[in-house]
């Protein structure tokens, strides 16, 4: 099973709280449980070797994290968002491809 790192972890934790419904939040809660495990560095190992994620699992994490993206794409789109913000919210958008493309690659 895959080993999320702190911030990937809290990059999903984020996503399926603002934007998940109360089955999606179970199925992270009940994730998060079995798999405390976090990687602190790449230098640590990037799976535990109990298997690949559940496909459910794995479906759910990257549909919020879509929805996520979705959300800040439409705020640098936005006129109210500075330079500064939209580049920020822009950093934050290649942070949920990437997790997404390593929770795809787990499951």
């Amino acid at each position: 099973m895959i080993i999320l790192t702190l911030k990937e972890r809290r990059l999903i934790e984020e996503a399926v709280f603002r934007f998940g419904n109360d089955r999606e939040r179970s199925i992270w809660a009940e994730w998060t449980r079995d798999h405390r495990a976090v990687r602190y560095d790449s230098a640590h190992p990037d799976n535990d070797g109990k298997g690949r994620m559940p496909g459910f699992v794995a479906d759910m994490i990257v549909d919020v994290l879509s929805r996520h993206e979705r959300f800040l794409q439409t705020r640098i789109g936005s006129v109210e968002v500075g330079a500064d913000e939209a580049a920020d919210l822009c950093n934050d958008v290649m942070e949920i491809h990437s997790t997404a493309d390593a929770i795809r690659a787990a499951a």
